[in-house]
């Protein structure tokens, strides 16, 4: 989202803000940031899409598995583990997800961190050779972090919806007092 304010331009995402001194609009939609103060990464060429933060997210959502890979990974039951999964690295991977504007390349990106998820919890290297199929089954899952992502985006939806209509309501009950 693109804010203007004094004469300068932000960016606003959930993951930071972007004081944007000078743009310079390239034809291929993107913004070159000639003169920028970002806190947590310097990007050169920022895409007006949401690629950059997906992938930031996802690495922050793999660091927080590495963190506490000794619990993933542990003699708990399946379901359990599953659950702490989706609970400390897919909260941290989808915050904000209700925002984002997906592509072909960023589902992809999506798809694959959640087979990594599975494929580190049950500790199935790449060079086992072990098909997503056959991980999907053994950790008895099917690929669902699209699917959550659509459920966020339309609870999401719906409580702008409702919070729209309910200020639209009190603006005419306003008026209408006279």
């Amino acid at each position: 989202m693109w804010l203007g304010l004094f004469g300068f331009i932000f960016t606003v995402t959930s993951l930071f803000i972007t004081l944007i001194f000078t743009i310079d609009l390239i034809a291929s939609g993107t913004v070159r940031i000639l003169s920028t103060i970002t806190p947590h990464y310097y990007c050169h060429n920022i895409p007006l899409r949401c690629t950059c933060e997906i992938t930031c997210r996802i690495a922050m959502a793999k660091a927080s598995f590495n963190k506490k890979r000794a619990l993933f990974t542990s003699t708990l039951a399946l379901e359990l583990r599953k659950k702490l999964v989706k609970c400390y690295v897919w909260s941290i991977a989808l915050y904000g997800a209700e925002t984002w504007t997906l592509r072909a390349v960023d589902q992809k990106h999506l798809e694959s961190f959640e087979m990594w998820c599975w494929r580190r919890m049950e500790k199935i290297s790449l060079t086992d050779h072990v098909r997503n199929e056959e991980v999907l089954l053994r950790v008895k899952e099917q690929r669902n972090i699209l699917h959550e992502i659509r459920k966020r985006k339309a609870t999401w939806i719906g409580d702008i919806c409702v919070e729209t209509a309910c200020y639209n309501g009190l603006l005419k009950e306003r008026y209408k007092g006279g």
